[in-house]
């Protein structure tokens, strides 16, 4: 493999100054060399590129979250919906502010149901 000497180095019993280019038997690439293309490669960067596996993870989380997202906006209009027509009939939730959406959207829709 054709490589350029970032480094003072020795290699093959031979003192090789910075800026040479030479030939290497190895097959990684040397902390005291880069390829002969100029394209520098340091040890840190030579790890394996992640597995499409958990690139297709985190997309499946974003989706998650998404749809979750989406689930609580509806849940909200529903639950304002719901809180509109309660206040017509005079009907309101007690501590709405200790209760999740579902919880206020169910004693809502039970509330409203006895009213009918």
């Amino acid at each position: 493999m054709k490589v350029k000497v970032i480094k003072d180095c020795y290699y093959n019993e031979e003192y090789i100054k910075a800026g040479r280019v030479i030939n290497i038997k190895c097959d990684s690439l040397p902390s005291w060399a880069t390829l002969a293309d100029g394209i520098e490669t340091r040890k840190d960067e030579r790890k394996e590129a992640p597995k499409v596996q958990d690139d297709d993870k985190k997309v499946d989380d974003k989706k998650e979250v998404n749809e979750a997202l989406d689930t609580t906006k509806e849940d909200a209009e529903y639950l304002e919906i719901l809180i509109n027509e309660g206040i017509e009939k005079g009907i309101l939730i007690e501590d709405a502010d200790k209760k999740t959406i579902q919880e206020q959207i169910k004693e809502l829709e039970e509330k409203l149901k006895g009213e009918k």
